[in-house]
């Protein structure tokens, strides 16, 4: 069995209207958001092996965030262009050569793309991911590079479904 999260980097800042969209930060919220929802996963025991991320600012400040309280090195953190800009295919390919000896993984992306991801993987279809959201999938395989996109939902966490 192989087991993927799926999260959606955590509220960001619009205060600086020049700023990239790459480049946009957190904001308190988020930062509080990331804080609390990777606090959830350590209470789960839900400690991932690898951990992927988009290179917006946004993403890696949340990836790095759970990283920590995770406890989970930072060596084991790869940064993926495709996580950001990438099409459903790219993030296929990107599972697919993960770690053999890896059970899972931590990807930290963008809607609408996680979204539209987590959709094909399952026979129900979610709204949206919501900012600092988690969907962990689980998958009836032991390889990652022949995984079939068919998974069973474990859980869908967002820092309001816990308020």
């Amino acid at each position: 069995m192989k087991t993927l999260y799926f999260v959606r980097h955590s509220k960001s800042s619009w205060e600086v209207e020049a700023i990239s969209d790459m480049d946009r930060t957190l904001n308190e919220r988020g930062i509080q958001d990331a804080v609390q929802s990777a606090q959830f996963l350590r209470e789960q025991g839900r400690f991932p092996e690898v951990v992927l991320s988009s290179p917006a600012n946004r993403a890696l400040h949340t990836a790095l965030i759970f990283s920590r309280i995770l406890s989970i090195p930072y060596s084991a953190l790869r940064i993926y262009g495709e996580l950001y800009s990438g099409s459903l295919k790219d993030i296929e390919i990107l599972i697919r050569s993960l770690p053999k000896a890896s059970t899972s993984a931590m990807l930290f992306g963008h809607n609408p793309t996680f979204t539209d991801f987590v959709n094909r993987c399952l026979d129900h279809r979610i709204d949206k991911i919501p900012t600092t959201g988690i969907v962990a999938l689980q998958f009836k395989t032991d390889y990652w590079d022949s995984i079939e996109f068919e998974a069973e939902l474990q859980f869908i966490d967002y820092p309001k479904k816990r308020k």
